[in-house]
């Protein structure tokens, strides 16, 4: 899907708020995931950053939380534990 978007209108209003959404492409992604979730936390919702790549890891600018896990079930308790510390925006990577 392309989609035309006005600068001030939010990527994921423009999906229609979905509970999922996916960036593919050769460039621009992880900028696009953090004003996403940025989107979404000002609209009252949380938002999990995760990607199946490398991405740079992101700072308390971008996200209010960031989680490196190099296991499933730790990274999943680090967002519950962050959720439950008032997180909206959470990024989770990979690693120790």
């Amino acid at each position: 899907v392309v989609l035309s978007v006005a600068m001030t209108e939010s990527i994921w209003a423009a999906c229609g708020r979905p509970a999922q959404i996916a960036f593919v492409g050769g460039g621009g992604k992880t900028t696009l995931a953090f004003r996403t979730a940025r989107d979404v936390a000002a609209e009252g919702g949380i938002a999990v950053v995760v990607t199946t790549t490398r991405m740079l890891l992101p700072t308390t600018d971008d996200v209010d939380s960031v989680i490196v896990q190099s296991d499933f079930d730790d990274a999943r308790r680090g967002v519950e534990a962050a959720i439950a510390g008032g997180a909206k925006t959470i990024a989770v990577a990979a690693g120790e």
